[in-house]
C-alpha cells in the first residue's frame, strides 16, 4: 500500500469514527447503576437520548454527587428528563432535592407523597422533616403514576418502540396478560 492509499485509508476512518457521528439507529439502551447506600440510583439513557432516573438515594451531598457524576460526566447528560420514585424509603427518595440542584430535573413520577410517615412512626415530626425537601425541589412537572400508566418516551427513528410502564403501586397490579400462568409462590406469605 503506497502513502497516498494509506493517508486516504486513514481518513476515511477517522472520518467514519469521529465522535458524535453515530445516529440514533447506532445508539443502544444504556443503563447505568450507581450505588447509593441501601439500594441503587438506575440511570436509563434511550436511543433518542431521553433519560429516566430511577431512586435518587440519601440526603447528605454523597449519593446526589455520585448521581451527577454518573448523569454529567459519565452519561454526558445535561438534564435527567424523567425521575421515578418508587417508594417512600429516605434511601430511595431523600436525594433527589440536593440531586435537582445539581442537574435538572424534567418530570418527576412517584405514587403520590403521604401526608404520614409510610413506615408508621406515630411522631410525624420525622416525616414532615424527611420530605420537606423532596415536596419542595423544582422540578418542570410531577405526575403521580398509577398501575399501568406509561412513562412518555421519544422514539429514535429506525428503532424499535420502547415504552416504560408502571406495573405496580400502592400494592395495587396491572391484571397479567392472558394466557399467563400463576406463580405458585404468590400463594406464600
Amino acid at each position: 500500500m503506497n502513502n497516498v492509499s494509506r493517508n486516504l485509508c486513514a481518513l476515511l476512518l477517522g472520518w467514519i469514527f469521529l465522535p458524535g457521528t453515530a445516529s440514533a439507529v447506532d445508539r443502544g439502551l444504556d443503563i447505568y447503576w450507581t450505588d447509593v447506600e441501601g439500594g441503587a440510583a438506575t440511570l436509563i439513557v434511550t436511543p433518542s437520548g431521553e433519560s429516566i432516573l430511577i431512586d435518587s438515594g440519601n440526603p447528605g451531598g454523597r449519593d446526589p454527587e455520585r448521581i451527577r457524576k454518573t448523569s454529567a460526566e459519565i452519561a454526558g447528560l445535561k438534564k435527567i428528563d424523567h425521575y421515578v420514585t418508587t417508594h417512600f424509603h429516605t434511601d430511595h427518595f431523600g436525594g433527589a432535592a440536593e440531586l435537582a440542584a445539581l442537574i435538572p430535573i424534567g418530570t418527576v413520577y412517584d405514587n403520590g407523597l403521604p401526608d404520614s410517615d409510610p413506615d408508621g412512626r406515630p411522631d410525624g415530626a420525622f416525616w414532615r422533616r424527611a420530605s420537606k425537601p423532596y415536596r419542595e425541589f423544582k422540578a418542570d412537572k410531577r405526575t403521580v403514576l398509577l398501575p399501568g400508566n406509561a412513562i412518555p418516551l421519544k422514539q429514535a427513528s429506525g428503532s424499535p418502540t420502547l415504552t416504560l410502564r408502571c406495573v405496580a403501586a400502592k400494592q395495587n397490579f396491572i391484571p397479567a396478560p392472558a394466557g399467563a400462568g400463576t406463580n405458585p409462590l404468590c400463594d406464600r406469605a
